[in-house]
């Protein structure tokens, strides 16, 4: 019987260019220190599979560290961080007062086979959050999951594996937090603390374990140095912010007409629709139906003079089919999956029997952007951006066999040892296919599978999701929870895509959709209709007002993914990133909350009437569409059918607009919205929302500071004019009367319009969600620094 080996008593060490070496009985340990803080572990056991990192940045700051021999073994440190290596080759991380960090159990590392487990002894209070598109709670401690990238159609709220793997997740316990990033493309399970309370457990299986530690006094802390590694998102286009409509699938090119037309018929705001795999000629990828969808200029035409985008789905199977192309030239040039004797893979998906690209291999990566741009260009533009689907990689009968062949740059490997980065590799070709064709627009690419690193090619999705209350309010944890893992451009099928929504349901889905960053409703065929009107009236004035307000706030949301790109925090942001260690964060009732930005906390609900239970951390609140100011706590707060419950933290602030009906349209009012404090300030950035000036300064960036009586304007950054702005102060108390030289208007405001009235016994106005007697004054600005003096 064979039992798991240990890496065996310390040897010996070296240091070779401030890299720390160290060799067991058994294996070896390696281990790098980076600035700022950051830290590379490599353990093996003597025949490790070595792969190519498929996502890491190179960091060329070493750090040496203080090195010391002890009587225990060795140790050093790194700022503020503590390492050290004990004679039986245990590794433990302290912070520099002595406090434990990231340490490992008794049995430390063990070896069965090429299964690689890494034990870490539990912390009093330890808490896990991240982990990407994962189920459950929003804090995995006691659970365990595998990441395996799988087609998991119509999954359930604890289900796991899912479509991606995003191997990072943070520990928060005693005061201190910490991220691990484990970066394996193969099989990889994470235990914390499932069915044992003395430690948590990281298993691969490909002989190693290649990670990543970031010790941070903050969660934002940790997720800016992953940021460092793994990448940050670039600025998406502005028209991928708003709204979109899919479903599977709108055809014919007639049916998809229609749809645009009610849009701007029925005054509902809307960026893009998706062609799903109808569009296809038999399902074929670089295909067009003659039927349905030819010829193209007669219908995208159109829909560019209705301002609307088109993001087409792309997968991965090619038909084996004599004389289709992009069967014959993938099989032919060897750019293909094979067995191990070197035949292609045939394994079935949408258009039958089908051969999959090799995406590991750049050569077909190249080939398949190649293709891809030479699709869109023959297309004549009609294609904005696209969806990589069914690339985990899918297949009838969900399996595809682990020992495929995969050959990249370093050699050949099995399947087994990439799945997890074939759905990444998929949507980067994609990406490059998009750039190559339209080289001054910012691509965009939306995916089902995805590995750590996603953010710097486009949007995820979470999938397959159904149609239920408990899936509405996981996707907000879903979604979070992508957050805390790097991933911020992401969110659900709204109403979801498998079942029926009922009306509302659907209307509470798409109020929570609004402050997504991903907005997309979607939903599968031989279902109802799921557009905003096809609920009935009242449901359309819903999802009217909750799509507005989504456009209202676009100016904050994109500048929030302005901060993204500097900071690595997400847009959308899990209470556990301002208040880790608050035990209310992780409450049931609580835990699917979110700030949007720093300054609205989102409450989702899936319920249409009664209450709610609402917990506002430290700080002072105002109700966002009354005003109503509201203590730190815990509040019973009752529902409106037309807005779910949104708080401002008082001494933050945003920049906002009109409703328009698409991006392609410009806002006649700009906003900035201060909500009344002591003190407070926040960032207002625009650009152009499409190509690259804002990298060479075509932007507009300034901060709008107040203190006590006392508004300031920075100078702007930035080579776009500032103008005309309209500033709205909340909770300015009544006896103020200027700004300025300018009097304060106060007139009435709204986030959302009420709802009609369809019982015409009842004639009154809901004027429950107004605001008053909102403070405004406008300016014409220039650009330079200015302040105004509010005065009574």
């Amino acid at each position: 019987m064979r039992t798991p080996q240990s890496l065996g008593r310390l040897l010996s060490y070296q240091k070779d260019k401030d890299i720390h070496f160290f060799t067991t009985e058994n294996g070896r340990i390696r281990i790098e220190c980076f600035e700022p803080a950051i830290f590379r572990i490599r353990i093996d056991f003597g025949s490790s599979i070595e792969k190519k990192s498929v996502c890491a940045s190179a960091l060329s700051a070493h750090l040496a560290g203080a090195f010391k021999e002890t009587s225990l073994g060795c140790e050093f440190s790194v700022e503020s961080t503590r390492i050290e290596v004990d004679q039986n080759a245990r590794l433990a991380f302290y912070h520099i007062d002595g406090r434990a960090l990231w340490v490992d159990d008794p049995m430390g590392c063990l070896a069965d086979g090429d299964r690689i487990s890494m034990h870490k002894a539990l912390q009093t209070g330890e808490r896990f959050l991240g982990l990407g598109e994962k189920t459950g709670p929003l804090d995995k401690r006691g659970r365990q999951y595998e990441n395996w990238n799988t087609d998991k159609f119509a999954y359930h709220p604890e289900d796991d594996p899912l479509y991606a793997s995003i191997p990072f997740y943070m520990g928060l316990h005693s005061g201190l937090c910490y991220g691990v990033w484990v970066d394996e493309t193969g099989r990889s399970t994470f235990n914390f603390g499932a069915s044992n309370d003395r430690y948590s457990m990281v298993r691969t299986e490909s002989g190693s374990i290649d990670c990543w530690f970031f010790p941070g006094a903050t969660p934002a802390e940790v997720l800016f140095k992953h940021s460092r590694i793994t990448g940050v998102s670039e600025l998406p286009a502005l028209w991928t912010l708003g709204f979109q409509q899919c479903r599977y699938s709108y055809y014919p090119a007639s049916e998809l007409l229609t749809l645009a037309r009610q849009f701007r018929e029925r005054r509902i705001p809307c960026d893009v629709l998706y062609l799903d795999i109808h569009y296809m000629d038999e399902y074929k990828v670089f295909s067009w139906s003659q039927e349905r969808f030819e010829p193209i200029a007669a219908w995208s035409e159109e829909l560019v003079k209705l301002g609307f985008k088109v993001v087409a789905i792309i997968d991965p199977g090619l038909k084996k089919e004599q004389g289709y192309a992009p069967f014959d030239e993938a099989v032919s040039r060897d750019l293909v999956l094979t067995h191990p004797d070197g035949s292609a893979y045939i394994g079935e998906a949408w258009p039958g029997e089908c051969a999959f690209p090799d995406f590991d291999n750049p050569e077909a990566r190249s080939w398949w952007a190649e293709s891809t741009r030479n699709w869109l260009l023959a297309s004549n533009g009609a294609i904005n951006g696209l969806w990589t689907d069914m690339n985990e990689p899918a297949v009838w009968g969900k399996s595809i066999p682990e020992t495929l062949i995969s050959k990249t740059e370093q050699g050949t490997f099995a399947h087994r040892h990439t799945h997890n980065a074939y759905g990444y590799w998929m949507a980067e070709a994609t990406r490059q296919g998009l750039q190559q064709a339209y080289p001054e627009c910012r691509p965009f690419v939306l995916t089902r599978a995805a590995y750590s690193g996603q953010q710097r090619i486009g949007a995820i999705w979470t999938g397959d999701n159904s149609s239920g209350a408990d899936h509405l309010l996981l996707s907000a944890r879903m979604i979070a929870g992508m957050g805390l893992s790097g991933l911020p451009f992401c969110g659900a099928d709204v109403g979801g895509f498998i079942g029926e929504a009922h009306p509302e349901l659907f209307g509470r889905w798409m109020q929570l959709g609004a402050f997504s960053p991903l907005f997309r409703a979607h939903s599968m065929i031989h279902s109802r209709d799921a557009e905003p009107w096809s609920f009935g009236e009242e449901v359309e004035e819903i999802c009217r007002n909750a799509i507005e307000l989504r456009y209202r706030l676009l100016p904050m949301i994109y500048q929030a993914f302005e901060a993204h790109t500097r900071s690595g925090i997400p847009p959308l942001r899990s209470l556990a990133l301002e208040h880790p260690f608050e035990e209310r964060t992780y409450a049931s009732e609580f835990e699917n909350q979110f700030f949007l930005g720093d300054a609205l906390l989102v409450a989702p609900t899936s319920l249409s009437k009664g209450y709610l239970k609402v917990w506002l951390p430290e700080g002072e609140w105002f109700d966002f569409y009354t005003d109503a100011p509201i203590s730190a706590g815990i509040h019973v707060v009752e529902l409106k059918p037309n807005a779910l419950p949104v708080y401002v933290r008082a001494g933050r602030g945003f920049a906002a607009q009109n409703a328009i009906a698409h991006t392609g349209v410009n806002a006649s009012t700009r906003e900035l919205h201060l909500y009344w404090g002591s003190a407070g300030s926040f960032s207002v950035y625009e650009d152009r929302g499409e190509g690259y000036g804002y990298r060479s300064g075509e932007i507009l960036a300034f901060v709008l500071r107040w203190t006590d009586d006392r508004l300031e304007f920075s100078p702007a950054c930035g080579t776009i004019e500032p103008g005309r702005f309209a500033i709205f102060v909340h909770g300015l108390p009544e006896d103020y009367v200027r700004a300025g030289d300018a009097p304060l208007i106060r007139e009435p405001y709204r986030w959302v319009e009420p709802l009609s009235n369809f019982d015409p016994y009842y004639r009154d106005v809901d004027r429950s969600l107004e605001i008053a007697a909102l403070a405004r004054f406008e300016v014409d600005w220039d650009g330079r620094a200015a302040s105004w003096v509010l005065s009574r």
